[in-house]
């Protein structure tokens, strides 16, 4: 075995994987998939069907309030409407449609697939960091609410 292999091998990945280990069971990626597509068809037939338990609860909203809406928005082609509703929508379009070819994938593509994004998780902290992010956004869209 080569120096630099072993030198790698004792390094540990600074990020702990979560999209990824989450995209290896492909069985329950299609189910999620499958009920974001049907919650998502039933949303633009103007049914509204989830109610935010949360803002239900306390008048407080989450951090995902108000992306069933902008997530229409962007599937009407209002792409500036929908960002202005929730700025993380892209992204979850973006992943929504990324994690659902991913899972439609012959399994020795979809297992390339996977080993990738392992790959960046565990050396960028995307997933990670993408979460602090909208946690953060919705410390923003609090505050502003607060001040309006």
């Amino acid at each position: 075995m080569s120096r630099s292999k072993r030198f790698r091998e004792k390094i540990k990945p600074p990020f702990r994987t979560v999209f990824a280990d989450w995209l290896r069971n492909r069985r329950v990626v299609l189910l999620v998939c499958g009920s974001v597509a049907i919650y998502l068809i039933l949303s633009l037939m103007g049914y509204r069907i989830w109610l935010c338990p949360i803002y239900s609860a306390t008048g407080i909203h989450c951090p995902g309030c108000g992306l069933t809406q902008a997530i229409r928005e962007i599937l009407h082609g209002h792409w500036y409407a929908g960002i202005q509703q929730h700025a993380f929508s892209p992204v979850f379009v973006a992943g929504f449609v990324i994690v659902t070819i991913i899972s439609l994938l012959p399994e020795n593509l979809n297992r390339k697939c996977v080993a990738c994004i392992m790959n960046i998780e565990q050396r960028s902290g995307f997933f990670f960091f993408l979460m602090v992010l909208l946690v953060l956004y919705w410390f923003v869209r609090l505050g502003c609410e607060l001040f309006n």
